[in-house]
């Protein structure tokens, strides 16, 4: 019986792969993950080869994550509320 449904459940979880559009989106996307990883490593592994310290790796690392915080300014205003009634 668990079978059934660990079956149907999985039916269910790639319906989507039915559509041959989403299909291509989906290959692209896993294709440009793989590069923006294999891009990553690459740079961390030169950084490390003419750095020749952890430092260094460090510092690139800070800098690489730097740009997703840099979207958190303080400000004065408050968030906005959200209303379920409007």
């Amino acid at each position: 019986m668990i079978f059934g449904r660990a079956a149907t459940a999985a039916r269910r979880t790639f319906r989507s792969l039915r559509v041959r559009n989403y299909r291509l989106y989906m290959t692209g996307q896993v294709i440009s993950m793989i590069g923006t990883w294999m891009q990553s490593v690459a740079q961390a592994w030169l950084v490390l080869k003419l750095g020749q310290s952890g430092t260094a790796l460090g510092k690139r690392k800070d800098a690489v994550s730097g740009d997703h915080h840099s979207s958190r300014v303080p400000s004065p205003a408050p968030p906005p509320v959200f209303r379920p009634d409007i």
